[in-house]
């Protein structure tokens, strides 16, 4: 999976079998378009990884992730995933929670959805990003950018404002 497949033209599966969808990152799901089997994500806090303020900030409307997420994205091809960061204690905090119930509550999963199309295979090649330049707007969360672009898995770097 490559949670940049958005970037890439919509006629086709680069690199994978799955379209994906950062939605954090402005990544939207053409959902009257989309025909590829897809998944889009977002966190139900401000940001991916637990932050001190996430128990007293309000998450995400359930209604609106059930209303406004979950169905359309399910009607046009894509999982939807929802990032619930544990906190310090490694347990999910009281306002998430009291968000997922309510989810549970809205969302009726009415079954199977349609079959999806046969496309085409996934066109694949090298890694054409080794060995280039490089931008990144990214935060310093894990120093992750994509792993640089070495082709290490065992790298990572942080951009530095001068």
């Amino acid at each position: 999976m490559d949670l940049n497949g958005a970037k890439y033209p919509a006629e086709g599966m680069f690199y994978t079998d799955i379209k994906t969808y950062e939605m954090g990152a402005g990544q939207k799901v053409q959902e009257d378009k989309n025909r590829m089997p897809a998944l889009a994500c977002l966190p139900i806090n401000s940001s991916w990884f637990w932050k001190d303020d996430f128990p007293t900030t309000p998450v995400k409307e359930p209604s609106k992730l059930v209303n406004d997420l979950i169905i359309p994205l399910n009607n046009a091809n894509c999982n939807f995933i929802l990032n619930v960061a544990p906190n310090k204690d490694g347990l999910i905090d009281d306002n998430a929670l009291a968000s997922l119930r309510e989810v549970g509550k809205l969302w009726l999963n009415k079954g199977p959805v349609n079959t999806l199309p046969k496309l085409d295979a996934p066109i694949i090649s090298h890694n054409l990003a080794t060995r280039k330049p490089s931008n990144s707007s990214w935060s310093d969360d894990m120093n992750i950018m994509d792993f640089a672009n070495d082709d290490r898995y065992s790298t990572s770097w942080v951009s530095i404002l001068q």
